[in-house]
């Protein structure tokens, strides 16, 4: 039964509440909060919601607000609960609540729809949103730069206010719900039972509008200020991208004026800093950010330097930005629990690349490099199937070693793939592969074009500009460019044309879209363009198809090679994670049998390229 607690200094009691508690009375239940829920979707609001907020605040209770995901569309979601919460913004902590039922996105795509909610949120309120999860999908929404109030009961027997709730310390959050049956005085029914690991002062921070420019509607009211910043900000997008075309593109530039204009123009003898389109996009993110007022200013030179330039992701991503991080700079969270977690997830990133795409490497690299013509259509489609595993296990292994590394230092990096080779869309690729960047032109490009709200042929030409940069960012090349074309011509398809191609079976999904993601690769493989002209004619049978003498010619056939390609497609599967993931003995000599059999990897070959280190 309940307990006229005497809670911990600094932590707090309280419950949450809906309507199902429709007659409770704030003003008689003790407790030091009250979470309300407000709204569900875009079209349910809780009648009782302003009632029992008033309640909580006539009782000088903490206040916090709900908001229940049915996975519409994040932005409608959080304008309908901003706009029937608004009375208590400012005074109430704001949560998403993301859960399973009637929520088609839970478990699909649950980091980019609860960012897209809270991000909106956020930027409309200045109220930087907490995060409602249970337990077992935790790591779904960490790291998004949100908090999180987590739930996960022992049982569903009726308890009081516990001082130590079950499984107390196995993870970080700054609310645990830990019973659905909880029985406190003054109300005669169950309760959502919570304990702050908070504060009364860190609460009031949390729910209070941030003073520094965080509402986007607020920004630049001074048309004077505006004005200096937007020029400040010109200058800033002049300069960081106008050094990346000075390293990057120059050659590429004045290569193509010598051959248009038969000119001899000479090229410039600069090598390229390694990672440097990575951390010129995330100084752009944070310029931009602060100019729209969704972040606030860094004050301190170190800390900004720590964002530029942190070496767990320097070199070759995924690409950071500075609101995800934020308040790690300042407030990071070092135990032995996040470095064991941490030392996991380099060690399964080392393995991919040292083990697999090295040895995919081999193959790709034999095959592409040898007369292609010789080839045949089999020799190139192996060849561009090991490019594609290749690139694929270089390119997630190096961001599984940069969030390895970040989890070891404090910061909860965002994750930059979600096996994208199970995709059954080149839509849903796109969802899936490198999502820092993906994202970052989304946000950064897209939408400011105008995105998918304007009519069809600007919305075609949006496309056609985001997918010309995102080819040019991966080199200065003409196959780049072909390669995000190719895309562009893809996605208009999927879009508008085939708007039903989702609904194929299954397996006709995934040969469909891996097909096409491995065709797209080799157009990336090939920089120059009169090779890439005889890989694709000889992909197309024009020098016929080819026989395994090529293979043994070339000492692809070997029972290392063999056993890697098939390691390769079981490890493009949630089934390989799922089975590191889980927290037993069994799991830590898998985990060390992939740190040796990387060990020997780098002892026994010095060929260890990084295909990312170079854009």
């Amino acid at each position: 039964m309940a307990s006229n607690k005497v809670p911990l200094k600094g932590y707090m009691d309280g419950i949450d509440i809906s309507a199902w508690q429709d007659t409770i009375d704030i003003t008689k239940v003790p407790c030091d909060f009250v979470i309300v829920k407000a709204t569900e979707g875009t079209d349910y609001k809780n009648r009782y919601f302003a009632k029992h907020c008033d309640q909580a605040m006539k009782a000088e209770k903490l206040l916090g607000a709900f908001h229940y995901a049915n996975g519409g569309d994040p932005h409608s979601e959080a304008e309908y609960f901003i706009a029937y919460s608004k009375k208590y913004v400012g005074k109430a902590i704001l949560v998403l609540d993301w859960e399973g039922q009637n929520n088609p996105q839970f478990g699909r795509s649950d980091r980019a729809w609860c960012k897209e909610w809270c991000d909106h949120v956020y930027r409309k309120t200045g109220v930087k949103p907490l995060i409602y999860i249970q337990k077992s999908a935790m790591d779904n929404v960490k790291g998004l730069g949100y908090r999180l109030w987590v739930a996960q009961y022992p049982d569903y027997e009726r308890t009081g206010y516990q001082e130590h709730p079950w499984n107390e310390g196995q993870y970080e959050c700054d609310i645990r719900q830990y019973t659905s049956v909880g029985r406190l005085p003054g109300y005669d029914g169950n309760l959502d039972l919570n304990k702050s690991y908070i504060d009364k002062t860190t609460w009031k921070k949390y729910a209070a509008k941030k003073t520094d420019g965080t509402q986007g509607k607020d920004a630049g009211s001074n048309s004077g200020k505006s004005n200096n910043k937007k020029k400040w900000l010109i200058i800033d997008l002049i300069f960081n991208l106008g050094l990346l075309f000075i390293f990057k593109y120059t050659n590429f530039f004045l290569d193509n004026i010598n051959n248009l204009f038969n000119l001899n123009i000479k090229f410039l003898t600069i090598s390229l800093p390694i990672g440097i389109s990575f951390y010129t996009f995330q100084i752009l993110t944070y310029v931009i950010d602060v100019y729209k007022g969704k972040v606030g200013v860094q004050k301190s030179v170190i800390n900004l330097g720590c964002y530029i330039s942190a070496f767990p992701q320097l070199i070759a991503g995924p690409i950071v930005r500075y609101e995800t991080v934020n308040e790690e700079l300042d407030e990071r969270c070092e135990n032995i629990e996040n470095f064991a977690t941490g030392i996991r997830r380099f060690i399964i990133g080392l393995f991919k690349k040292v083990v697999i795409a090295n040895e995919m490497a081999y193959v790709a690299d034999t095959l592409f490099g040898s007369d292609i013509a010789q080839l045949g259509v089999i020799g190139m489609v192996v060849g561009g199937i090991a490019f594609t595993f290749q690139i694929y296990f270089d390119f997630s292994g190096y961001s599984d070693m940069a969030i390895g590394l970040g989890k070891m230092l404090g910061f909860n990096y965002l994750e930059n793939f979600n096996y994208p080779y199970i995709a059954r869309t080149i839509t849903d690729f796109w969802r899936r592969w490198h999502i820092s960047l993906s994202t970052f032109f989304r946000d950064y490009v897209y939408i400011p074009l105008g995105g998918n709200r304007c009519k069809r042929m600007r919305h075609i030409f949006n496309l056609f500009v985001v997918w010309t940069l995102t080819g040019l960012w991966h080199g200065a090349s003409w196959n780049f460019v072909f390669w995000g074309l190719f895309y562009f011509v893809l996605l208009v398809l999927e879009k508008f044309v085939f708007k039903n191609i989702d609904k194929l079976p299954k397996v006709l999904g995934h040969i469909y879209t891996f097909s096409l993601v491995t065709f797209g690769f080799i157009i990336f493989y090939f920089t120059n363009t009169s090779a890439l002209v005889e890989a694709i004619k000889t992909l197309f049978g024009v020098h016929g198809l080819g026989n395994l003498s090529v293979f043994s010619h070339y000492q692809i056939i070997r029972v290392r090679t063999i056993l890697v390609f098939i390691l390769a497609i079981f490890a493009c599967t949630p089934i390989f994670k799922n089975m590191l993931d889980k927290k037993n003995k069994m799991s830590d000599i898998i985990i060390l049998v992939l740190f040796i059999l990387s060990i020997v990897g780098i002892l026994a070959s010095s060929y260890n390229p990084f295909i990312y280190f170079r854009f």
